[in-house]
């Protein structure tokens, strides 16, 4: 980046003044601002930003406890099928791991008290 210098518009060698600002009549003006209560568009636009991501990551957040729910949800289920399946079939001691319908019920109502 190059930075264009320029010259002062004064010389030098002259003492700077500064002068009180005037009006076109001549009258100082006065230096206070005017303090008025105002929400300027930056502000207003960085607020708006700011809840916009927290929204944002509210929603990330209730979106990823929403799949949680849902993925325990489908395991209960299965369990429970499963276990319907067992119950219905009298035959079928125990499943291909060797546990039997005690083993599963005890597995389902723990997976239900999380």
């Amino acid at each position: 980046m190059s930075v264009e210098h320029r010259p002062p518009d004064h010389p030098a060698d002259e003492p700077r003044v500064r002068t009180q600002p005037t009006d076109d009549d001549g009258r100082p003006l006065d230096s206070t601002p005017d303090r008025r209560p105002c929400r300027s568009s930056a502000r207003s636009s960085l607020a708006d930003r700011i809840e916009r991501a927290h929204l944002r990551a509210r929603i990330d957040a209730l979106e990823r406890s929403l799949v949680e729910s849902e993925r325990r949800r489908q395991a209960v289920v299965d369990q429970y099928e499963l276990a319907l399946e067992a119950y219905d079939d009298p035959s079928a001691e125990t499943d291909a791991s060797g546990d039997g319908l005690t083993a599963r019920v005890r597995r389902l109502c723990s997976t239900l008290g999380r």
